[in-house]
């Protein structure tokens, strides 16, 4: 990364999520080794993964960054929550674990925010000062750039989108992986038009939601759900135009999807940037 120092072994990027973990080594500007390993479901079984996955890059990496799915409090590394299947992390500061165990720098912060720091660096929100992320996975992760600025709140923890409420529910549960469970489909790949048509619905409500409280001038979409896009966008925008305020119902911001190829991963390295 530009105006970075180098050092020998590059940054180790984590996405930590509810059902995958996605590892890469940069080095030289760019992704030269990738590795994804299912998440252990376990406290102990994970921290054996992690170490072994990040000892996979080799010695002498010049630091680790990381991204959680669940609130982290960014300063001192520790996970304040965390979606339901990595829930033994809650409290955890994985951050001092990780320094103890390879004696490198380690910075943890949230896999939404990540993955909004890497579309701002390197993809689709590149340049722009208003932005609004989510990651549609297991859950539904969340994060706002606001006038040229990260919004962070009082304790560091702000931007938590999957959790406002909407008609039907809590956000992430009707429009994440919990969504497409919930209407009999444990794999959202195999769940019929319908399914995603009302998926797409209540992800418009949200989008009207953000686009009248930050007005953005781009949402960015990311995650595994969203590589489905044409199966529930189209309802999702139809949603937001029926509830969007009429003054910026002509000048909302559009919704894409995300082009880069491990953009949570490479947001836990832009931790260094």
């Amino acid at each position: 990364m530009a105006g970075r120092k180098k050092n020998n072994g590059g940054i180790v990027g984590l996405d930590v999520g509810g059902t995958k973990i996605d590892a890469i080594l940069w080095r030289e500007g760019r992704i030269e080794k990738a590795i994804t390993v299912p998440t252990p479901q376990t406290e102990r079984k994970f921290y054996s993964v992690l170490f072994e996955l990040i000892g996979k890059f080799g010695g002498g990496i010049g630091g680790i960054g990381i991204g959680v799915a669940g609130p982290v409090e960014s300063r001192s590394g520790k996970i304040l929550g965390a979606t339901r299947h990595i829930r033994f992390l809650r409290g955890k500061k994985l951050l001092q674990k990780l320094q103890a165990k390879f004696r490198v720098p380690v910075r943890v912060d949230n896999d939404a925010i990540c993955f909004l720091r890497a579309e701002l660096r390197f993809g689709q929100a590149k340049g722009k000062k208003n932005v609004v992320a989510l990651t549609l996975g297991t859950g539904v992760g969340g994060g706002v750039f606001a006038e040229g600025n990260l919004l962070r709140g009082a304790r560091g923890i702000a931007g938590h989108l999957g959790h406002i409420m909407i008609p039907g529910g809590e956000f992430e549960q009707l429009v994440g992986s919990y969504g497409f469970r919930a209407a009999g489909y444990p794999d959202p790949r195999k769940a019929p038009r319908r399914v995603y048509a009302q998926i797409g619905k209540h992800l418009g409500v949200a989008l009207a939601n953000f686009t009248n409280v930050f007005d953005p001038e781009l949402f960015i979409l990311g995650g595994g759900i969203s590589k489905s896009h044409a199966m529930f966008l189209p309802a999702a925008l139809k949603q937001r135009r029926r509830y969007a305020l009429a003054a910026i119902g002509g000048h909302m911001g559009p919704v894409r999807v995300s082009r880069l190829a491990h953009a949570g991963a490479l947001g836990a390295v832009c931790l260094f940037d």
